[in-house]
């Protein structure tokens, strides 16, 4: 084992970066002020996603991610500095063990992923500062349902006089703007609503259009297989290679707008609903 959460509570820097692998702000944690401790997860470091870190967490069950992520385990049992994991075992033999009844004995078990266990941990050392980078759990129905779990935190550590620091780029602890107070809200909500119909008005026009194309295939290559006449059956081969053609178009126009919808729904969507 190097290091011990003894060394990493005594750190004399009392500023914590806690950084995630979403793009919008990863980039953007303070890895050059070496007077931010460098708290990581996942396969950030290992794949160059990060320059430098301190403390690095994995908290997933080890045995699990050997399969399909042997190379980042293999990684995780080489490292030199501090790694905080679920439990150490043959894989992490150089791990810290997670405090987790401690930390649960202290601030409850409003726990939903492994950035607020980073972040509760950051609060019980008790820092003059935690920042947030790389976080966004903002898409898809199993990150927006994490979220709250960090934003809670957050505002434990706000609530003890620690500074909080979520760059704009993240969409932690954000709003469309002042509840009852900003007439902008209700616009937004408005625009969201029609650009939804739009694009779903779009998609269904398309999605018709892709299926009377498939019909026309179906029935062109038919017309092909059967016909005897040269002539006619060259004429209806090129038909048919222009209708396909047609078919690939239309299926992909199908897919990128169906990507808008779901954008639409999904993020832009969760936007107009906190309000």
């Amino acid at each position: 084992m190097t290091g011990s959460l003894e060394s990493i509570r005594t750190d004399p820097r009392k500023k914590i970066a806690i950084v995630g692998k979403a793009p919008s702000s990863l980039a953007l944690a303070p890895y050059s002020d070496e007077s931010w401790q460098i708290w990581t997860l996942s396969d950030l470091v290992l794949c160059k996603q990060a320059p430098r870190y301190d403390v690095h967490f994995e908290l997933h069950e080890t045995k699990l991610l050997v399969g399909p992520r042997k190379p980042y385990v293999d990684w995780l049992g080489s490292i030199e500095k501090p790694l905080i994991v679920r439990a150490v075992d043959e894989h992490v033999p150089n791990g810290i063990a997670y405090p987790m009844d401690e930390i649960v004995a202290k601030f409850g078990g409003y726990f939903t992923n492994t950035v607020s266990w980073m972040i509760a941990l950051a609060i019980d050392i008790n820092p003059d500062e935690i920042g947030v980078w790389g976080v966004d759990m903002a898409c898809t129905e199993e990150y927006r349902a994490q979220r709250p779990s960090c934003e809670y935190f957050l505002g434990i550590a706000a609530g003890r006089g620690i500074k909080v620091t979520v760059p704009q780029e993240c969409d932690l602890l954000k709003c469309f703007g002042l509840y009852g107070f900003d007439p902008k809200q209700s616009d937004f909500a408005a625009k969201h609503a029609a650009r939804t119909k739009e694009i779903e008005a779009q998609l269904k026009a398309k999605s018709s259009e892709r299926d009377n194309t498939e019909q026309s295939v179906s029935y062109l290559r038919g017309c092909v297989e059967y016909c005897g006449e040269e002539a006619k059956k060259k004429e209806l081969q090129d038909t048919l290679a222009k209708t396909e053609e047609r078919l690939n178009v239309v299926a992909s126009e199908c897919l990128y707008l169906q990507g808008v919808l779901e954008d639409c729904r999904d993020y832009w969507g969760q936007w107009a609903r906190r309000m």
